[in-house]
This record gives structure tokens, C-alpha cells and sequence, in this order.
């Protein structure tokens, strides 16, 4: 690869990372908020809580796989199509009834009741919110920690690997505070961290398949508030 041609594959790279990085292929665009949204909110609206800007997953994407019988790239399709989760458990015949407590079945026992309530409150808004679900199942290194790190990579003129190694440190740290503070299990931080490192593989030219590889070639401006 020519210098030139590097140095703008580079640019490419850091600028996606800047503005938020990695979603679906021909994502599904909101044209208004989410139901919980205030007054005129923009379509991509989220709420400006920690564990919605660090995305900290309140219960386990294998269960929600199990629950729905869907697999993961059944449930990215359903939120490029713009149904929520609630949606999709409809559209499959599953009951909806109790639904976020089957969600977080492998948290229940090991976190206190407070904090289980606050995780089944937290998953019963990513059912019903479309933007809320997608942004913190699909919308890769899209933390607030990540993205504060955007001006100085940007400043340092990094290399597509150094800008990787960052992204995947900041993220990690992340993970882990989501995990001590009960916001998410470990396995899940370990799933998350998992296809982050295969998204970033793409940037270096290394195979990506499935929904990581969608996730990989599309960025999605969903300003963090």
C-alpha cells in the first residue's frame, strides 16, 4: 500500500472512530425518538445514564439468543427492519409477559434484590425503546470512555494499529467497571470484548463474518449526549 493511500485508510479509520464507529450495514435509521424520549428529542435520542453511555448490557445477549430463538444476526436484521425486542418476542409467538425477568434469569442470586431491580427496570426500557436496544447491542465502542479519546488519536496520528490497541483498552476498562458495579456480568463483558476484537480485526484487514463484519464496514453517527 503507498504511503498515501495508508495515510488515508488511517485518517478513514480514526475519523469513523471519532464519530461513533461501528453499526449494521444499512442500519436502520430513526425518524423519531424513542417513546421515552422529552419533547422535541432528536430521532436518535438516548438517555444520558452511565450504562447506557458505556453500554453495559443488563442481562446476556445468549439469553436473549435462547429467549427468542433468534440468533444474533436474526436479531440485528429485526432492528435494521426497526422492531424492538418486545416486537420480536411477539412476532414469534413468545410471551411477553415476564419476559424481562427471563432476560436476566443467570443475574437473579448474584446481584443484591436492589441491584436485580434496577437491571430488570434497565431491561424492560431496552424491550420497548428500538434506538435504546439497537445502540447497546450493536453499536460497537460507542462509550462515552472510548469516545473521549477520539481528539487525541486524532491529534498523534496513530496507526491503524495503535488506534485498534486504544479503542479495545478503553473499552475493556469499561467493561470492567460495568462488571464491579453489577451493571453486567462478566460473561457478557467477555462477549462484548469478544466482537470487539473481531470488528477491529476487519479495520487491519483480517476476516470478519457474520454480523461482526456488517458491524465492521458501516459507521453510525449516533452522537453520545
Amino acid at each position: 500500500m503507498s504511503s498515501l493511500r495508508r495515510r488515508a485508510v488511517l485518517l478513514g479509520a480514526a475519523i469513523a472512530f471519532a464519530l461513533a464507529i461501528a453499526a449494521p450495514a444499512g442500519a436502520y435509521t430513526p425518524t423519531r425518538p424513542d417513546s421515552d424520549a422529552p419533547p422535541g428529542a432528536a430521532p436518535d435520542w438516548l438517555p444520558d445514564e452511565p450504562w447506557v453511555m458505556e453500554r453495559w448490557m443488563p442481562f446476556d445477549e445468549a439469553q436473549l439468543h435462547r429467549v427468542l430463538r433468534l440468533e444474533a444476526n436474526g436479531v440485528w436484521m429485526d432492528l435494521d427492519r426497526g422492531m424492538t425486542l418486545r416486537a420480536m418476542a411477539v412476532a414469534r409467538g413468545v410471551p411477553t409477559r415476564g419476559l424481562a425477568d427471563r432476560l436476566l434469569a443467570s443475574r437473579r442470586g448474584t446481584v443484591s434484590a436492589r441491584t436485580y431491580r434496577t437491571l430488570r427496570s434497565r431491561t424492560r426500557r431496552m424491550l420497548t425503546q428500538q434506538h435504546l436496544g439497537e445502540h447497546m447491542l450493536w453499536h460497537v465502542f460507542h462509550q462515552r470512555s472510548v469516545l473521549q479519546q477520539a481528539p487525541g488519536v486524532l491529534a498523534l496520528g496513530l496507526s491503524l494499529s495503535e488506534l485498534r490497541a486504544r479503542a479495545l483498552s478503553a473499552a475493556g476498562a469499561s467493561g470492567r467497571r460495568g462488571v464491579r458495579n453489577g451493571s453486567m456480568s462478566a460473561r457478557e463483558n467477555r462477549f462484548l470484548r469478544a466482537r470487539d476484537r473481531q470488528v477491529t480485526g476487519a479495520w487491519l484487514g483480517r476476516p470478519a463474518t457474520g454480523t461482526a463484519a456488517r458491524a465492521a464496514r458501516t459507521p453510525m453517527l449516533c452522537p453520545l449526549a
